[in-house]
């Protein structure tokens, strides 16, 4: 569905209940903000890739927090908040740097009624199975069903590119490579791949590699000392960290001066699609073993010298940041029984794709979006991350079913 489309299809539906069963049948990537009679809902999609924030006495709801500070108070950051931005690169939960605005979570949906009252309904989870073994036969079969997601979400992709060039940004990893040779195999044409970085890395090796044996024309951008400064110091760079610093997550930059190099030389069609090889997969990356974490503690040590490290931290913010940890868990918590390893893993998994994969790893639409170009994450799609959760533990640890 395009935009205009969503739009209509949401002027017939009359309560929360409908529009929570308008999006159980949806599987793309949106956000959206309808108003009822009585109430306005807004709601974003299973991984928040185009986020959504609110004042938190209901006042204000948009894409871009600043417009809501403006509005609100001057901004007063948290301190502990912000220990948590400089460690991690974002902010966990639903509450930004500034205590008067927060943002809707991944698959979530708020309802905020003529009084200001604000309600919360998750409308998509992540919910992986618990066990780390299954029988071959069973196994088989979930690995089957990812097989024939991977396959539906790049048909997805090819009906929404309707002909338009796709660019993936390929790497030298197994992700990017999956969702290329998917297009090949599916005959979508045209499809063009780009790569960047130091002539002698891996990466940009390897995508080479990759693209001649696959026939496909590749595109490839150096980068040098010269060529961050450039970017860093651009007035693109400026205008984007402007509209995209949205107060709960760094900017993603990775890509930016490869694609304004590209788009400088006219070698980017205005009606490209941007594809890329991020994926609920990744998480399967950072899944801590049965030794690692026997118990809710070791759990959330372990997260916090996983993904808690970008500076140092004394005592206290270590503390802090275990608060913040245990907070995001406490649902999950809450309902199940932690003598089981297999459910701290389950709480794990939980926790990535709200906090680090709806965060940090699935805002590269933001630079394709800031750069006036459309954009899909294939192996994101929701039918993908449903069935990437139907696989064992064993299956899923180092992305191993990919």
């Amino acid at each position: 569905l395009s935009a205009e489309q969503i739009s209509v299809e949401l002027q017939s539906r009359t309560s929360v209940s409908e529009i929570q069963e308008f999006i159980d049948q949806i599987s793309g990537f949106y956000s959206l903000i309808h108003r009822l009679e009585n109430k306005v809902v807004a709601a974003v999609d299973h991984i928040r890739s185009i986020p959504l924030y609110y004042s938190t006495d209901g006042d204000i709801i948009s894409d871009n927090p600043r417009e809501i500070v403006d509005e609100v108070t001057p901004p007063l950051f948290d301190p502990v908040l912000e220990g948590e931005y400089l460690l991690t690169g974002y902010v966990t939960g639903r509450e930004t740097l500034c205590p008067t605005v927060h943002t809707v979570e991944a698959g979530e949906m708020v309802i905020i009624d003529n009084n200001g009252g604000i309600n919360l309904e998750q409308t998509v989870e992540y919910c992986p199975k618990t066990s780390h073994k299954i029988d071959e036969t069973a196994e088989a079969e979930a690995k089957q069903n990812l097989k024939q997601a991977i396959v539906h979400a790049v048909d997805r992709l090819c009906t929404v590119a309707a002909d338009r060039p796709i660019y993936i940004l390929l790497s030298g990893g197994h992700d990017s490579k999956l969702v290329l040779s998917e297009l090949v195999r599916q005959e979508y044409d045209p499809v063009v791949a780009i790569s960047f970085g130091k002539a002698d890395f891996d990466d940009v090796t390897e995508s080479q590699r990759i693209a001649e044996q696959l026939n496909v024309k590749r595109k490839y951008v150096e980068y040098t000392e010269d060529s961050w400064p450039d970017w860093f110091q651009s007035k693109t760079r400026e205008q984007y960290c402007e509209r995209r610093h949205n107060m709960d997550l760094f900017p993603v930059h990775w890509a930016g001066p490869a694609l304004s190099e590209l788009k400088s030389r006219n070698e980017l069609p205005e009606d490209a699609v941007f594809v890329s090889g991020q994926t609920i997969g990744s998480i399967g990356e950072h899944l801590p073993s049965q030794d690692q974490v026997q118990t809710y503690n070791e759990l959330i040590d372990y997260i916090l010298e996983k993904h808690y490290k970008l500076w140092g931290r004394d005592p206290e913010l270590s503390d802090q940041m275990r608060d913040r940890i245990d907070q995001n868990c406490s649902a999950l918590k809450a309902n199940g029984d932690f003598e089981s390893t297999s459910d701290l893993i389950q709480i794990y998994a939980y926790w990535e794709w709200k906090e680090r994969q709806s965060k940090w790893m699935s805002q590269d639409g933001s630079l394709y979006s800031h750069l006036g170009y459309d954009w899909w994450f294939p192996l994101f799609d929701k039918e993908v991350m449903k069935a990437w959760g139907e696989l064992p533990v064993s299956s899923r640890k180092g992305k191993s079913a990919l």
